[in-house]
């Protein structure tokens, strides 16, 4: 079994099992713009949807709503790149779920990267879905997915080993339950399990 297909759970395990993979719909379009809408558990393949909609946008922009609570670790990558080939793209993380996990690396393709109200975007370190308590692992090695990951953070502007670096400390201080992210009320750090929020300066990340 490949390194890949362990690596599917990065992601909010509560909402995983909403749907089998993910949905990109055309909510609206004209003739400058093409709103998308995509909810569902992220997987490889919705690639080839995203390949669809793309042409069908042609060199118009598209807005990207996301509501996720993320999918595949390596899905949440390959989509990254397929969305951030797109000439004119615009993410947002919507207000029904907000972008989580593999979604926020979703919503990092964005040239422009907006948050609806109530929503956020929110990253944690990837896990295998067989080994859902990383420390101590049992044998969960996520090296090859970081080096993945690194480039595409930095590609989105951010320091990717130093943001990678963060993801990994957050998740021996609180497991799976390790978060940051921003939200309308800025960057921050969050414990899924008490729901506690820190404050997080983002200029950490650059």
């Amino acid at each position: 079994m490949s390194l890949r297909t362990l690596l599917a759970a990065f992601t909010v395990a509560s909402l995983s099992a909403i749907a089998t993979a993910g949905d990109f719909r055309i909510t609206s379009e004209d003739s400058s713009s093409v709103s998308v809408h995509y909810t569902g558990v992220v997987e490889s393949r919705d690639v080839w949807q995203w390949h669809a909609v793309s042409a069908t946008a042609g060199d118009r922009v598209i807005i990207l709503t996301i509501d996720s609570g993320g999918g595949s670790a390596y899905g949440g990558l390959d989509l990254y790149w397929a969305l951030e080939a797109h000439p004119r793209l615009v993410t947002r993380a919507g207000s029904i779920t907000g972008a989580w996990s593999a979604a926020a690396i979703m919503w990092l393709a964005g040239d422009h990267r907006l948050l609806a109200p109530n929503s956020g975007v929110w990253f944690h370190a990837a896990y295998c879905s067989w080994d859902p308590n990383p420390m101590p692992s049992i044998g969960c090695d996520t090296s090859d997915f970081q080096r993945e990951l690194i480039p595409v953070l930095t590609n989105a502007g951010f320091h990717g080993p130093t943001f990678n670096l963060i993801l990994n400390h957050l998740q021996m201080r609180f497991g799976t339950d390790g978060w940051v992210g921003v939200s309308e009320d800025g960057w921050a750090v969050r414990d899924t399990t008490d729901w506690t929020f820190e404050p997080f300066n983002p200029e950490l990340l650059q």
